[in-house]
């Protein structure tokens, strides 16, 4: 059931057996929250150099599970498993993705998925990509000293995109039973 359709239901209830005048409250009240909750969706979403994501109805670990396995069989190694979230291991940035006229030379990255719930159902899949230098040591979430990948990083940026894009339509296939 979808979160819309419960509303249904307690609209009936709220308004069933109330004066006229005293509807027009509710409805003007409820009509206010529901703005409310709009204007505040839309703000928390982040921009797009921060990453891609996409909303999915499965709970956040069948989406992280989807991530794994997506990533897995696009040759990525999961570095890093948390509840929601996971980072693959430092893998070498493909010669054609590299920028040109990079500051300074990057071999490897990072590709990162986390899951969240959100709150009128469903889950929001966020994925980004890190640069990660020579020099950095450990295996973070992500590594140390890795800095994001920008929108301005078109070609990798666009890879960003390709992962998202295949956690959300494997996604999408679970979610319609297929």
């Amino acid at each position: 059931m979808h979160p819309y359709e419960r509303l249904g239901p307690f609209l009936r209830h709220v308004l069933s057996g109330r004066p006229p005048k005293a509807r027009t409250i509710w409805v003007t009240v409820l009509a206010s929250m529901g703005a409310l909750m709009l204007a505040a969706c839309a703000t928390v979403g982040g921009s797009a150099s921060e990453g891609t994501s996409f909303r999915t109805e499965l709970p956040a670990d069948s989406a992280i599970r989807i991530a794994t396995t997506q990533l897995q069989i696009h040759g990525y190694t999961i570095g890093v498993r948390g509840k929601d979230m996971i980072t693959t291991a430092p893998r070498a940035v493909p010669q054609d993705l590299r920028a040109a006229k990079a500051k300074r030379p990057v071999r490897r990255w990072v590709l990162r998925v986390h899951a969240s719930r959100v709150m009128l159902g469903g889950t929001e899949v966020h994925v980004a990509g890190f640069l990660v230098p020579d020099g950095a040591t450990g295996n973070g979430n992500p590594p140390q000293g890795a800095t994001r990948v920008e929108q301005e990083d078109r070609q990798l940026f666009s890879e960003v995109r390709a992962v998202a894009g295949w956690v959300r339509d494997a996604a999408q296939r679970k979610a319609r039973g297929a």
